[in-house]
């Protein structure tokens, strides 16, 4: 007498297999890592972002109060601009005639102008690595001692090295007091320099460095 073969269906072991993870999972008696039942881990994962829109800031402060400064100037980046002149610029306009005035400037050479133009505003695109220079200059018709460059440092984006540099006079070997320093614009709010020759440009270099990207910490939440 032959015995009968059972043959077991794909579905029904499908079915099994269901029923059994259910009740498995149900009860508590799965284990992951020697730990029983559903336990929640958080673990936290990093992504980093770059800061691209900001701007910075300058006044000119002075004891002089017969001469007057011009308003703040501004430096920074934005996701929008480029490198040459654009909307997120302005220019800094030509002073009345027959004025004295101490004048606080950003210098630039604009392309689209084939020319160097002096700015209120000069925003470039982001600096997402390497670096990138701004000019500053101070002119005065007048010598004038306690001159101060003002900011607030809280508004720098904290991955980038912001450094003022005090490159002295326009003319070669004309040497200032304060010549060649460099100020860390991230930990004080003003540079105090003097203007000891009239008609003079009293330059500065701002460097802007990419150092690293500010890490927002996130947690997901995995269960086992």
């Amino acid at each position: 007498m032959k015995k009968e073969k059972h043959h077991i269906g794909i579905y029904t072991i499908l079915a099994i297999v269901v029923v059994l993870g259910t009740v498995l999972a149900l009860t508590g008696v799965i284990k992951n890592e020697g730990n029983i039942g559903g336990e929640a881990r958080r673990i936290p994962t990093t992504t980093q972002t770059i800061n691209t829109d900001w701007e910075i800031g300058i006044s000119l402060d002075t004891d002089n109060q017969t001469i007057p400064t011009y308003a703040q100037i501004y430096f920074g980046t934005n996701k929008y601009a480029n490198d040459d002149y654009d909307r997120y610029d302005l220019l800094s306009p030509p002073a009345p005639p027959g004025t004295f005035w101490t004048e606080c400037v950003m210098k630039k050479y604009f392309n689209r102008f084939q020319m160097e133009e002096k700015a209120f505003k000069d925003i470039r695109s982001p600096i997402t690595s390497g670096f990138k220079n701004w000019s500053l200059v101070v002119k005065s018709p007048k010598k004038q001692d306690n001159l101060t460059l003002v900011w607030d440092k809280t508004k720098i984006p904290q991955e980038y090295s912001v450094i003022l540099k005090d490159k002295g006079l326009s003319i070669p070997g004309l040497q200032v007091q304060g010549e060649g320093k460099e100020i860390n614009m991230k930990l004080v709010n003003s540079y105090e320099f003097n203007y000891p020759y009239t008609d003079l440009e009293r330059q500065f270099s701002i460097t802007v460095k990419y150092t690293k990207s500010e890490v927002n910490i996130k947690t997901k939440i995995f269960r086992r």
